[in-house]
C-alpha cells in the first residue's frame, strides 16, 4: 500500500513540473556530459545527439567496476556497464552535480587509481 502512496507524490511531482519541462532539462543535463567529456578527452559511447537519447550518458573506460567503485567512493553514482561507465541524470539533478562528476570520472581515468586504494563502508 505504501508504494501506492509514493507512486502518487512522485506523479504529483512530475504532474506539476511538466513532462516537456523535465525532457528539456534532461538535454541540457546531457548535453554537458556529453562536452564535458569531449573536453577531457573522454570517448562517448553512443550518439551525442541528445534529441535521439535518453539523458543517460556513457563513456569508454578501462576497467568500469574500478573506476565506479572509485566514484561512488568519491560521492558519485555511475553504473559499470561493461567496458564503459555510465552517468544517468534525473531532473533534480544540478549543472554543478554533472561538473562535479565529470571531474570525478576524468581524474580517476587520469589518475589509475589502483583498486587496493578503493576504500569501502
Amino acid at each position: 500500500m505504501i508504494n501506492a502512496y509514493v507512486a502518487r507524490a512522485g506523479m504529483g511531482i512530475i504532474n506539476e513540473l511538466g513532462p516537456a519541462k523535465i525532457r528539456s532539462w534532461l538535454e541540457i543535463l546531457s548535453r554537458r556530459l556529453i562536452e564535458g567529456g569531449r573536453a577531457r578527452g573522454l570517448t562517448l559511447h553512443g550518439t551525442n545527439d541528445v534529441a535521439r537519447k535518453t539523458p543517460s550518458t556513457a563513456f569508454i573506460v578501462d576497467d568500469s567496476h574500478r573506476i565506479e567503485a572509485v566514484m561512488r567512493a568519491r560521492g558519485v553514482l555511475p553504473s559499470a556497464r561493461g567496458s564503459v561507465i555510465r552517468l544517468a541524470p534525473h531532473f533534480y539533478n544540478t549543472i554543478e552535480e554533472i561538473d562535479h562528476a565529470m571531474h570525478e570520472l576524468s581524474d580517476i581515468v587520469g589518475s589509475r587509481i589502483p583498486t587496493a586504494c578503493i576504500h569501502s563502508d
